[in-house]
């Protein structure tokens, strides 16, 4: 989802369209609305009340939560029953 959404603003950037405030939060709403419940409470809780989220720092925070998951799921793989 991330790679897909990047792909798609560049894209749009390449047509010369602007990347505004207006529109950062567009998509990340839209993205929001796609993830699971546990990310979104996560990010929502990190935002102050007064700022818009930024796209960087959202795109940030994704990409550190998918490595979380990989790391964790590459853990349970390799942690081996005790007899």
């Amino acid at each position: 989802m991330i790679d897909n959404a990047l792909s798609r603003l560049r894209a749009l950037k390449q047509l010369g369209l602007e990347f505004n405030e207006l529109k950062e939060a567009i998509l990340i709403n839209i993205i929001l609305q796609r993830i699971d419940d546990d990310p979104r409470r996560v990010f929502e809780m990190s935002l102050t009340c007064n700022h818009l989220p930024k796209w960087k720092d959202f795109i940030e925070f994704l990409l550190k939560h998918s490595h979380a998951l990989e790391n964790a799921q590459t853990s349970a793989l390799n942690t081996k029953p005790k007899l």
